[in-house]
């Protein structure tokens, strides 16, 4: 589950079941991202600008996405078992 809401939002979680990147570019862009478990510790983190990703949504359909430079980073991420 990936939630990219930012702290005063409603919650907007995505739900991404066997996720997969199936191309990513070369072309990269720097953003600086930091970590739930180290608060207010932020890192400069290079990533490709454009990737195209699949996985399964809970109605369990194939989705294809081919996302380009993320204007938002997914600041919480939670591993549900």
């Amino acid at each position: 589950v990936m939630d990219c809401a930012i702290k005063d939002e409603e919650p907007n979680p995505y739900i991404l079941i066997n996720p997969s990147i199936l191309w990513h570019s070369e072309e990269t862009s720097v953003h600086s991202e930091g970590c739930l478990s180290i608060p207010e510790q932020y890192e400069e983190v290079t990533r490709p600008k454009s990737v195209k990703v699949s996985f399964q949504n809970v109605k369990e359909w194939l989705v294809k996405y081919h996302l380009r430079v993320l204007k938002r980073r997914a600041h919480s991420m939670r591993l549900i078992i």
